[in-house]
């Protein structure tokens, strides 16, 4: 697991000029994207000398090992996959978060950057994504998706659209953050995301899908997240949680501002439901 998070970590980064990531915002607020890119690299290595020595200690488990999951091997433990959304980038609003969550968890990550993210096409957001997981993916790990906004889109259209590959079978969880689910809603075109989803076959999938939304979202109209509760709501295995607590940024983390913790409880209790 350290080698391949290790190479994730300082060789997988592109950058978006106009994006960067808000974790530790109050202490590199003064660098650049790429400094605060490597800031955020430095410490989830030091998390992963911590997990590592812990895992491999003594006899006697310390209240960190007793955290990590041992039912499994570490290398077997899920691969998350996050999507983030319209003019985002890996690294920004709650995923810095989330990935040391993930960490915690012994589990690896991936989340690339996509591809023009001001003018999304579909196409090369799925190949990006797809051959990221893809890379990291050791056929024996379970995969865990997790999409935020327009990567919430993306995570559904990946369920449907690859639905017969042989690693879709490995795929055993969803997760979605405020997602984007009605492309009837747009009063523009986006390159083929707004193409309706296969709400049928996403019924029938038998994994658990997860979705949080803010039904007084600003940044989104919550008539997406609302749309995707109605489709799935007969799903085999959904759920959903609706926060509208005012002291939340609308769009969960944005805009430098602390994500919820409910994200992340969400994303550890999926994880830890599926190993």
């Amino acid at each position: 697991m350290g080698i391949k998070l290790v190479r994730q970590m300082f060789f997988e980064r592109q950058t978006h000029s106009n994006e960067f990531t808000i974790f530790f915002e109050h202490i590199v607020g003064i660098f650049s994207i790429d400094y605060r890119k490597s800031f955020l690299h430095f410490f989830f290595l030091i998390k992963l000398a911590s997990m590592s020595q812990s895992a491999e200690g003594s006899n006697s488990p310390s209240d960190d090992s007793q955290k990590l999951p041992q039912l499994i091997g570490i290398e077997n433990n899920p691969l998350v996959a996050f999507a983030h959304g319209y003019t985002g980038c890996g690294t920004n609003v709650f995923f810095p978060y989330a990935f040391t969550t993930v960490a915690d968890l012994a589990c690896e990550f991936v989340s690339p950057d996509f591809p023009s993210p001001a003018n999304p096409i579909c196409s090369e957001w799925k190949e990006v994504f797809t051959k990221r997981i893809l890379s990291e993916w050791n056929s024996h790990q379970k995969i865990v998706l997790v999409g935020h906004s327009l990567g919430g889109y993306l995570v559904l259209r990946t369920l449907c659209d690859y639905r017969n590959e042989e690693w879709m079978k490995s795929v055993a969880g969803a997760y979605l953050v405020s997602p984007v689910a009605d492309p009837s809603l747009f009063t523009i075109k986006w390159n083929g995301f707004d193409a309706e989803l296969d709400w049928e076959y996403l019924r029938s999938v038998d994994i658990p899908i997860r979705l949080i939304f803010n039904p007084k979202d600003t940044e989104l109209n919550p008539a997406h997240s609302k749309r995707a509760i109605e489709e799935l709501e007969k799903a085999k295995n959904f759920s959903h949680i609706a926060l509208s607590n005012p002291r939340y940024h609308p769009h969960f983390g944005g805009n430098g501002h602390f994500p919820i913790k409910e994200i992340n409880d969400g994303i550890a209790e999926l994880i830890k439901s599926v190993m």
